[in-house]
């Protein structure tokens, strides 16, 4: 993790004050019925999320134990079981009491966490107890969706983090107030989380950041962050990967095979990175999670031998609708892939979706035959990210969304399924099989990595960075005067 040295300024007149808003800088609207702990695929509504609702620890990334969040502290073996203990005084942010009973029936009713653990309560203590092997239970107990929440009667739902969502927040934007309720209280009374595509997009963003207009942001690409000064800037290698994906049930395999050889990934870093061979996929992976490379390679001539033989189709393919750290520049992204595309005799019509919310809608109604987008990793566990790839339950439905994955390519496959689980018991070469399973089949194409880049002024402290991109904001403080 490098810190830019940057050049701190000192405090002026207007800057954070004891009862100060913490303004937070984002580069798409998040509507506020998106901000769901088991429901999104936006990773900014995650972001806020984060600050609402609580989980039994919080990672600190790999290699660092988990810190206990709701839990009072580590877990301690049982006879039968793992004992963990709820933080006493925990509260819903309605005042309602967060006992071991409510916390052990949410995290049992979580599909995620049912498949391998089992949960009881005895007086403040949650028993759980592993169905299969676990190689770190409080690492599985800080993933997103060991979040503990309640629905709340008109709708939504109520956690016990350190901030709520306020009702006082202007168009365009998402406003969090203290929870009354949670200890310790958090050193900004708000936070306040501003739309940027509706001021002025990237420039206007960091032109604020500069003017101590904006305090922290986690939204700008490392190109846009170098010009800017007066500022803190870290660095940390990323756990995102922009991908191309193809429907598997619109796009026969041999077309599919053929766009797999047409792409040219290094060429396509280049429109994103001034170091394009850093960034440049070789496996759908991020760096920091992967051991092997993909067995995928930029034959044009293979290619066009693949569509000789088959009949295309013009393409439609769905345009993520804006930056994200994955993909700085989409439309430039989009553009490169349709000419490499067309230079093998492919068309593909652009279908570029409007906000978070259309996005979703179409890959939930699948009509689409690609997808320029990416994945950000929700948690350090690699086997969670491919799971979140390929698994067919992971494929998005109208009526069922699993928001924790993003098998885009509709792809189900029954290989997969023994390949993931070999995967995540750690057989010796499970990682390279399930890579020759995706480049045979050709379900997506990763593109390239994105690092994990954050900003914020001089003037805040308590800032630790992870590769996730979801930082617990409770945790930031005014600098001492």
């Amino acid at each position: 993790m490098l810190p830019d040295p940057g050049k701190p300024r000192r405090l002026s007149s207007t800057t954070l004050s004891v009862a100060s808003t913490l303004r937070v800088g984002l580069l798409h609207p998040v509507l506020r019925e998106r901000i769901d702990p088991f429901d999104s695929l936006d990773h900014n509504a995650w972001q806020i999320a984060r600050q609402l609702y609580e989980r039994p620890y919080y990672s600190l990334g790999p290699g660092v134990p988990p810190k206990p969040e709701l839990f009072a502290g580590r877990l301690v073996r049982g006879r039968t079981s793992w004992i963990g203990e709820v933080r006493g005084g925990a509260c819903f942010s309605d005042g309602a009491p967060l006992d071991a009973r409510t916390v052990a029936d949410v995290l049992g009713a979580s599909p995620m966490l049912q498949r391998i653990l089992r949960f009881s309560a005895q007086g403040s203590e949650v028993h759980v107890v592993p169905l299969q092997p676990v190689a770190d239970l409080e690492a599985e107990l800080a993933k997103p969706w060991a979040s503990v929440a309640r629905p709340a009667s008109g709708g939504g739902w109520i956690g016990s983090g350190p901030y709520v969502i306020a009702d006082d927040a202007a168009p365009g934007e998402i406003r969090l107030r203290a929870n009354p309720h949670h200890l310790p209280s958090p050193a900004f009374a708000s936070v306040e989380f501003r739309d940027y595509s509706a001021r002025g997009g990237i420039a206007a963003l960091c032109a604020d950041l500069e003017r101590g207009e904006v305090d922290f942001t986690t939204a700008l690409a490392r190109h846009d962050v170098d010009a800017i000064g007066g500022v803190r800037k870290l660095f940390a290698p990323g756990s995102s990967t922009a991908m191309l994906w193809m429907n598997t049930e619109r796009v026969d395999v041999a077309i599919r095979r053929a766009i797999q050889a047409s792409i040219d990934r290094h060429a396509l870093a280049k429109t994103m990175y001034e170091s394009p061979a850093a960034f440049t996929a070789r496996s759908p992976l991020p760096p920091r999670m992967a051991t092997c490379r993909d067995t995928v390679r930029h034959d044009p001539e293979t290619a066009r031998s693949l569509l000789a033989r088959a009949t295309p189709r013009p393409l439609t393919m769905v345009v993520i609708w804006g930056p994200r750290t994955y993909m700085p520049r989409p439309d430039v992204m989009a553009r490169a892939i349709v000419a490499q595309l067309q230079g093998v005799g492919l068309a593909v019509t652009l279908v570029n979706a409007q906000s978070p919310a259309d996005y979703q809608a179409k890959l939930r109604a699948g009509a689409y035959d690609l997808v320029l987008g990416g994945w950000n990793a929700d948690t350090d566990d690699p086997a969670d990210f491919v799971e979140a790839l390929f698994a067919p339950n992971f494929v998005p439905a109208a009526a069922e969304v699993a928001a924790l994955g993003c098998n885009f390519s509709r792809w189900r496959d029954p290989r997969v399924a023994q390949a993931l689980r070999n995967f995540r018991s750690g057989e010796a070469g499970a990682e390279a099989s399930l890579l020759e399973l995706v480049a045979d089949a050709a379900p997506l194409v990763p593109l390239v990595h994105g690092p994990s880049i954050a900003v914020h002024r001089w003037e805040i402290e308590g800032f630790t960075p992870d590769s996730l991109g979801f930082p617990r904001l409770a945790d930031l403080t005014p600098r001492s005067r």
